[in-house]
């Protein structure tokens, strides 16, 4: 589901405005406490119907460096763990978390959501063996 075709668009609200079932309000957008939605800001969107997270706009994570190898292929290893959860529910919230946790991996998750490859479980299998 695109952005536009998020629920909060279907009850009439303008672009990005998170409906009650986000549970994120304005507010706590406001002051910096919610959490976005990865989904939300990939041409995917999110297919949640009651999206725990935040679907308005946000600032890129602040600037830093690139992680040293060890510390990105750990992350690599962490997210393509969460691919192979059976449960979406649950490997969705896995994702957000990891999202939240580091700037690298949410660029590495926003890309992957852009461009998946073909088979998403055959991937994850073979790095995590890899390393």
């Amino acid at each position: 589901m695109r952005a536009s075709d998020c629920p909060s668009e279907q009850a009439g609200e303008s672009q990005g405005q998170p409906s009650d079932a986000t549970g994120q309000s304005e507010g706590s957008h406001a002051n910096g406490t919610c959490k976005p939605c990865i989904f939300w800001a990939s041409s995917r969107g999110c297919a949640k119907q009651s999206c725990d997270y935040c679907h308005l706009a946000h600032a890129a994570p602040g600037e830093g460096g690139r992680p040293r190898r060890a510390k990105r292929d750990a992350i690599k290893a962490r997210i393509f763990e969460f691919f192979l959860v059976e449960d979406e529910d649950e490997r969705t919230r896995l994702l957000q978390e990891e999202a939240a946790s580091h700037r690298y991996a949410r660029h590495y998750i926003q890309g992957f959501l852009e461009n998946p490859p073909f088979d998403v479980r055959k991937v994850a299998q073979d790095f995590i063996v890899s390393i």
